[in-house]
């Protein structure tokens, strides 16, 4: 199996250790693939003449499944390492996030908000590889944050580049108190959410998880569910350089890609990643 950006550094003396989530074939081929791709796209950003993976040690620790995972993540911060999960679909943030302590503050970069009570369709049962004998309407793609919520363990959450849900899940945010910002806003008034994401996450540790698919459809044409007028790489990366200097990045999940035939998606998934690893490594 080929590492995610390659065999750098042994797992002893890495800060950042990445590691898939298994979760049925599909998963494991979209893994394998994202891996390979990132052999092919530059670390180095010219517009801040920097290379976002110097000065930071990495390695990629494999793949681990529902069986696993929580040994292996409640290893990873218990050791004050960073984990950061590259997964087929977003139930890793769900089976990630019960491991790090109720202060930690949740960034997520999302089409959708997954605060759904009970779902299920054709395609959650295909990214989840449920059949008819095992499908869950309570826990999956959709409900997960709202599963995860329910568990009452962190309070401090900020959805970036929603644009489909439905009112229960809109009354849901807004009698909890979930801090929100549409694609719409982003796009309109970038300076005053860059702003907010500046006061939320400063002083704090946080936990950044980015679904691909809050990406516009334009930009990313695989994801499960391609959703229109979605945000752009720009400001993807101005919300970036808005996260405090005084913040910890302490965890990180990538999640909902999917192999393009073009390698479009493959391509701005890993540069993603990059970006995301530049703010843990200190270079924005």
């Amino acid at each position: 199996m080929k590492s995610f950006i390659g065999d750098f550094f042994p797992e002893v003396e890495s800060k950042v250790l990445f590691f898939g989530f298994k979760f049925g074939p599909s998963s494991v081929r979209e893994l394998s693939n994202l891996r390979k791709m990132s052999y092919f796209v530059e670390p180095f950003d010219i517009d801040k003449r920097k290379n976002f993976l110097s000065d930071i040690k990495f390695a990629d620790v494999g793949n681990f499944g529902p069986d696993n995972f929580d040994e292996k993540i409640s290893s990873v911060v218990a050791s004050k390492k960073i984990p950061f999960i590259l997964s087929h679909g977003h139930l890793a943030s769900y089976y990630s996030l019960k491991h790090f302590p109720k202060e930690t503050k949740v960034i997520i970069l999302d089409a959708h908000c997954d605060l759904k009570n009970y779902y299920i369709d054709e395609k959650i049962m295909k990214v989840n590889e449920f059949t008819e004998g095992n499908k869950n309407e309570s826990l999956n793609d959709s409900t997960w944050l709202r599963r995860h919520f329910e568990r009452k363990i962190q309070k401090d959450f900020l959805l970036l580049g929603i644009r489909s849900l439905d009112e229960d899940e809109l009354d849901f945010m807004k009698k909890n108190k979930i801090s929100f910002f549409t694609s719409s806003q982003i796009k309109k008034e970038l300076g005053r959410v860059t702003q907010f994401v500046r006061d939320f996450s400063f002083n704090s540790n946080l936990y950044i998880s980015l679904d691909v698919d809050v990406f516009d459809p334009s930009l990313v044409p695989t994801v499960h569910y391609p959703e229109a007028n979605g945000i752009f790489y720009d400001h993807f990366v101005r919300i970036m350089e808005s996260i405090s200097r005084t913040s910890r990045i302490i965890g990180a999940d990538v999640c909902c890609f999917r192999k393009s035939t073009k390698h479009v998606t493959d391509f701005l998934t890993v540069k993603a990643i990059f970006d995301m690893m530049g703010k843990i490594g200190g270079k924005y």
